[in-house]
């Protein structure tokens, strides 16, 4: 039976000791994890980003990979700590949103760990990662069922991002990341605009209408903007050699609309 694997995600950055102090915990508890870092870059704070690029590279993860994700503003707070089966893997973090995309696809019922449980023995109010989650996802690696972490809960918290709003000609959504090319990734899904895939409009902050979806940048002139869907099978809004995110003069959470072309 191979290890079990770890995975970690935070936006502790790696100047610090943190991201180190986690791996000790992990190893101390679960010798044989092995640990893959997904990303510790995720800018301070930033919730939503960290529930991006953690879903989006844990899905090329093997089953019963444990997630363990930190982006916890709210660290010390009442906000509580989950833990669940997604997707053939299991997770592990707080409950502020961060878990949207996999608590969409969640099996079975959704635990709020108890410290009491599987705490590392110390406590600190500024350092849950060390603390409360690797000692959770090591427990985990050990064997321990969800259901010795904590008690079920019915009502996680998810990021309105996380979501889109469908109607009967169209999908409104959002501009959930932008990438260091500037790219603009929605949270519009293909699978979504498949009625009008053939003849989209889709409509983003000033630009003028796009009506075409294309399969790479260089499907247009440099320079030139493009649609096309991306490697996270969403819908991406791109500059062909350049920025969208500049030629646009748009941010993250810019609205987006796609929808069926009417022609005269």
């Amino acid at each position: 039976m191979a290890p079990p694997l770890v995975t970690l995600t935070s936006d502790f950055g790696l100047r610090d000791y943190y991201v180190g102090a986690m791996k000790g915990v992990v190893l101390s508890l679960a010798p044989s994890a092995r640990i893959v870092d997904i990303s510790h870059d995720i800018g301070a704070q930033d919730v939503l980003e960290g529930a991006f690029v953690l879903h989006y590279a844990a899905r090329e993860f093997p089953p019963g990979t444990i997630h363990c994700a930190i982006v916890d503003p709210g660290v010390g707070s009442a906000r509580r700590a989950l833990a669940f089966a997604s997707q053939e893997q299991l997770w592990v973090g707080p409950d502020n949103g961060l878990l949207s995309f996999a608590l969409q696809d969640a099996t079975g019922p959704i635990y709020a760990i108890d410290s009491a449980r599987v705490g590392s023995g110390r406590q600190s109010a500024t350092f849950h990662g060390r603390d409360l989650f690797a000692p959770a996802a090591a427990q985990l690696a050990n064997g321990w069922s969800l259901s010795d972490l904590g008690n079920p809960i019915a009502d996680p918290v998810y990021l309105d991002a996380a979501t889109r709003q469908v109607d009967a000609d169209g999908i409104d959504g959002r501009i959930i990341h932008v990438d260091r090319f500037g790219n603009l990734v929605s949270n519009i899904a293909h699978t979504d605009i498949a009625p009008f895939a053939h003849a989209p409009c889709i409509r983003i902050g000033r630009a003028q209408p796009l009506h075409e979806l294309k399969k790479t940048y260089t499907d247009v002139a440099p320079g030139q903007l493009v649609a096309l869907i991306g490697s996270a099978e969403l819908v991406e809004i791109s500059v062909n050699g350049g920025s969208a995110a500049r030629q646009l003069g748009v941010e993250r959470g810019t609205s987006i609309r796609v929808e069926a072309q009417h022609t005269a």
